[in-house]
């Protein structure tokens, strides 16, 4: 069933409940969606975040909601991790997926990284229509656990995911700003500036979501180094294992 954007309309996972989308969308030009996010922001009474194409939306919508989620619950569970425990404990559960690949500091400076969801890769153009949501949120932390994202595979569980950027906000200003079924894109007003401080987050951040190492910048110093005064984050888990994704 294709997913029609409007207001009124139920997700296809929910129309069965009588419940309808649990925020507000709108659905703008892929060129202008950068700069309409951002105004968004500005607003505050909501959360914005860019959801990629119509199909996207359906896709991500369709795997949270196909799972039990009680999000107040989840929020509880998110306030109440330890995440030096966690990032143990993880590290813990595969020891060879959850070492490092080490290497010297790259001696040449990486492109900073910028928004790509609302980007026809292969295409390389911007998307021809992008779907916006509002969350009905007071930050940007929660947005994983109202949408119930993760708990597949390696990605982590929604409570997980609110914890790191809950921590990741009050330490570098980072807010969740993009999202689909397998990406997550963050906005940063206050990236790291020493290699030092990049290193220590490049190493929550491999724990976060290795295969942006493994399948992605090689060893965790091309990782840190990416960090540095970067405004723009980028985290994907390889679909391909999540066996267990409803």
């Amino acid at each position: 069933m294709e997913l029609t954007l409007t207001s009124q309309t139920a997700h296809p996972r929910l129309q069965k409940a009588g419940d309808h989308l649990p925020f507000d969308y709108e659905v703008v030009p892929g060129r202008g969606a950068i700069t309409r996010y951002f105004e968004l922001r500005k607003k505050r009474n909501r959360v914005p975040l860019i959801l990629g194409n119509t199909r996207d939306m359906q896709l991500l919508l369709e795997n949270s909601y196909s799972r039990a989620h009680d999000f107040v619950q989840t929020k509880a569970l998110a306030q109440a991790l330890n995440l030096t425990m966690w990032f143990d404990q993880q590290a813990a559960t595969d020891r060879d997926y959850y070492r490092a690949p080490r290497g010297s500091w790259p001696n040449h400076n990486f492109d900073k990284l910028d928004f790509s969801i609302h980007q026809d890769i292969l295409a390389g153009n911007p998307k021809y229509q992008v779907v916006i949501g509002q969350l009905p949120l007071k930050q940007a932390w929660q947005a994983c656990g109202f949408l119930n994202y993760g708990g597949w595979a390696r990605c982590p569980a929604p409570e997980v995911h609110m914890a790191l950027f809950c921590h990741w906000q009050a330490q570098y200003g980072a807010q969740v700003a993009a999202m689909t079924g397998d990406i997550i894109e963050v906005s940063v007003a206050n990236p790291p500036k020493t290699p030092q401080q990049a290193m220590i987050l490049a190493h929550e951040q491999f724990i976060y979501c290795p295969d942006i190492v493994h399948q992605g910048v090689g060893t965790l110093e091309n990782l840190a180094a990416s960090l540095l005064n970067s405004p723009v984050w980028y985290f994907w888990w390889d679909m391909s294992r999540a066996d267990d994704l409803l």
